[in-house]
């Protein structure tokens, strides 16, 4: 019999080099999937369906109520009634007059078309400086629908733009997307 020993020792040398591959992905994927994995749970398929845009950005404006129709204590809207904080009760004077002037900024945005978990905008206003403001707007808004509302700004912010993004998943698991609208300038 004749061996070709020069035939045998290149099959072993493919095989060696064929094993070592498959244990060098192995070692390589043992490394990324918990990455991968990881990332998936911060994923909400949602973000991919629901679309919102901004409409319209209004800056700050002063907001003195006209308090003087409330006659007596117990008509005078203060703090807490209704939601109207723009009066109180002068007990001096007698009568029912405004508190300084509250100062808000408007906003609207529209849910795009699109299905999904929709819980509500974020909304971020930008500064010339680049310094920001968030305010959440949560409540149903369905698709192609709008939602306006004021915010009360920090001190001396006078925001510059505007954009919002959506909030999806449900009250016990809710995510923010990303925005993928450039933003608007406040008028």
């Amino acid at each position: 019999m004749i061996f070709n020993k020069k035939g045998v020792s290149e099959v072993v040398a493919n095989v060696l080099i064929v094993l070592l591959v498959i244990v060098g992905v192995g070692v390589i994927w043992s490394v990324v999937k918990p990455t991968i994995d990881k990332a998936g749970d911060d994923i909400n398929a949602d973000c991919f369906t629901v679309k919102v845009s901004p409409v319209s950005c209004t800056k700050p404006v002063a907001v003195t109520p006209n308090c003087n129709t409330y006659t007596t204590l117990a008509t005078c809207p203060t703090v807490g009634a209704s939601g109207f904080a723009g009066c109180s009760w002068d007990a001096v004077l007698g009568r029912c007059g405004p508190n300084p002037a509250i100062t808000t900024m408007g906003y609207m945005a529209k849910r795009d078309a699109g299905a999904g978990n929709f819980r509500g905008f974020k909304l971020v206003f930008e500064d010339s400086t680049g310094a920001t403001q968030v305010a959440e707007s949560i409540g149903a808004v369905q698709e192609l629908a709008t939602a306006s509302g004021d915010i009360t700004p920090n001190a001396g912010f006078t925001p510059a733009k505007m954009n919002v993004v959506a909030i999806v998943g449900t009250d016990a698991d809710s995510k923010t997307c990303e925005a993928i609208n450039a933003p608007i300038n406040c008028v």
